[in-house]
């Protein structure tokens, strides 16, 4: 598995985030673009991140300060990201073990009700009945 470096780049104003979106992708590596939360995120091979002239997180430090643009930059954590990813794993298949015992118990449950209902429903027609006896026998 290769080793990568991730920052994300949220812009303070939309013309920083603007002049930055239509450059930053001649940087030569991964990079997402999410217009809506102004934000940019840069993922390179950690060999790509060397300090040269071809590293990709300082040619975007260089266009971000040459042309004065207003950034937030931080630094993403893949370890702690992994982390994170294998929690909400886990919580998902809990709460899918969840989901499936409370559908189990709105079956069961909903089985009952019918059986009761269906016992209710011959106990009504049985003193409908009884009470046609009754009336027949008072005439």
């Amino acid at each position: 598995m290769k080793k990568t470096i991730s920052y994300l780049y949220t812009a303070n104003d939309r013309n920083s985030f603007c002049t930055l979106a239509k450059v930053v992708h001649e940087c030569g590596t991964t990079v997402t673009i999410d217009p809506k939360a102004m934000s940019i995120t840069v993922t390179a091979e950690d060999k790509q991140v060397d300090g040269s002239a071809s590293d990709p997180i300082r040619t975007i430090g260089e266009i971000i300060d040459d042309s004065s643009l207003n950034f937030r930059i931080t630094p993403i954590d893949t370890a702690s990201m992994q982390d994170t990813m294998e929690k909400a794993v886990e919580r998902n298949k809990a709460l899918e073990n969840d989901l499936k015992r409370s559908e189990d118990m709105r079956k069961h449950y909903s089985e009952l009700c019918q059986k009761e209902a269906t016992a209710n429903a011959r106990i009504r027609r049985q003193v409908a009945a009884i009470g046609t006896l009754v009336e027949a026998i008072c005439k």
